[in-house]
């Protein structure tokens, strides 16, 4: 019997590069879960695509906008 093809989700393009970012910034995951009042697993589900919380990711664009100036300060 052939398997059906059974391909992963795509994870959406603003998400991924959500998570890029804050990998590059050196946020941890358990950060964002910290600030945003949530567990790791909630954040990792939602920055693997298979959750939703705008609570997340806005928490997330929050820290890397702190971090940002920081950075450019320092540059």
């Amino acid at each position: 019997m052939i398997q059906p093809n059974v391909t992963q989700p795509r994870v959406p393009r603003k998400i991924a590069r959500l998570k890029r970012a804050i990998k590059l910034a050196g946020i941890t995951q358990q950060q964002v879960a910290d600030a945003a009042g949530v567990t790791k697993p909630t954040v990792c589900q939602v920055l693997a695509g298979r959750a939703v919380s705008a609570n997340v990711v806005g928490t997330a664009k929050r820290l890397l906008a702190e971090r940002q100036p920081a950075e450019q300060a320092a540059s």
